[in-house]
């Protein structure tokens, strides 16, 4: 049995779109990633389905642009609350050393440090920085009477 995570995604105002679960360790660091996809025609009630069994974790809205190089996808993510971010996927098909040499090769070009790389998912950003930003909000309460 597989364990991580789980995610519905939809584009733009479509009805239909896709159930992904994602399997890949929790570091900064390069890492491989075990993934399945699979298909909903209504993502809407999908969306539902999940929240009433699971409740809603996060909702991260971005705006993406892909770019294809050899057998890798470049994304540039524009994220609501985050920010802009570069997202790397080398796909695997000409063996694991070849996707590590086109990912060392792709992270050069682009400037991306050790120290750029990210151990979360979008999602658990966001709700750090929600979780922030009521601690901070805490010890700055204030009271009105009517």
């Amino acid at each position: 049995m597989l364990k991580g995570r789980l995610k519905l995604r939809v584009l733009g105002g479509r009805r239909d779109g896709e159930l992904i679960l994602y399997v890949r360790p929790d570091r900064a660091s390069v890492r491989t990633s075990k993934f399945r996809v699979l298909p909903v025609a209504d993502a809407t009630a999908a969306r539902a389905l999940l929240e009433a069994m699971f409740g809603l974790r996060a909702s991260v809205r971005k705006r993406r642009e892909i770019w294809i190089y050899k057998n890798a996808r470049i994304h540039l993510d524009q994220v609501d609350g985050l920010g802009r971010f570069v997202e790397i996927e080398a796909m695997v098909s000409e063996g694991a050393a070849q996707a590590r040499a086109l990912m060392a090769q792709l992270r050069g070009v682009l400037g991306i440090r050790s120290a750029d790389l990210i151990a979360g998912s979008y999602a658990e950003m966001l709700n750090e920085r929600s979780h922030a930003l009521r601690t901070a909000r805490g010890g700055k309460r204030t009271a009105s009477r009517g």
